[in-house]
């Protein structure tokens, strides 16, 4: 869907890149939404309380995922839409489920029978293979690739240029709620909830 009017939460570096992919994808930037003034963007930053009513939806263009989900609750508290935008060279498979909220960076790739909820960031070059599983708010940094049958849970982040072994169709790998993966980590079993990860093979710091 093209040709919408959004608004981009959050005018810090996210936010800058979450106004281009909204261009990309067709749509047209009324506003970003920030409770601090912020100079020299491409629109203007106004409070959450004083949006326009032309807005259709909003982009939640925050990096961390507690701070994602906080902030989409406000947004729909508002009694506004979360937006979902995806970059045209993003390329999404068959019955691969997104939920509210999802922003796909260029060269994205999600191939096919997935399930994500809402509020995911799969940034640029970042891909994800068959029957994965995602909760709220996961964040595939650039570069990071996660094979097949991997679930995670809640608010996941993935660092930069991660990578996993594949699960079983029987025995996922399974990645637990706010928990982190470092960048240039490789995960090669479970990670409990909570806990970060680093190093090759990746291990709890």
């Amino acid at each position: 869907m093209s040709g919408r009017r959004l608004a981009v939460f959050g005018a810090g570096g996210m936010g800058r890149e979450a106004a281009w992919l909204v261009h990309a994808a067709g749509d047209t930037l009324v506003c970003f939404v920030d409770d601090r003034a912020v100079e020299g963007l491409d629109a203007p930053v106004i409070p959450l309380e004083a949006l326009p009513a032309e807005v259709e939806g909003v982009v939640v263009a925050i990096g961390a995922p507690t701070t994602r989900v906080r902030v989409a609750e406000r947004v729909l508290a508002a009694g506004l839409a979360l937006a979902s935008v995806a970059h045209p060279t993003a390329q999404v498979g068959p019955r691969v489920t997104l939920g509210p909220g999802a922003l796909l960076m260029p060269h994205a790739v999600l191939t096919a029978d997935i399930t994500l909820g809402r509020l995911a960031q799969i940034n640029v070059g970042a891909s994800l293979s068959h029957d994965g599983r995602a909760g709220e708010a996961l964040t595939l940094s650039p570069g990071a690739h996660v094979p097949a049958n991997v679930h995670f849970g809640e608010r996941c982040f993935v660092g930069t240029g991660a990578s996993f072994v594949n699960g079983l169709p029987d025995r996922p790998l399974r990645v637990g709620d706010d928990s982190v993966v470092g960048a240039g980590a490789c995960v090669v079993r479970d990670v409990p909830p909570g806990v970060t990860v680093v190093g090759v093979p990746a291990q709890s710091r």
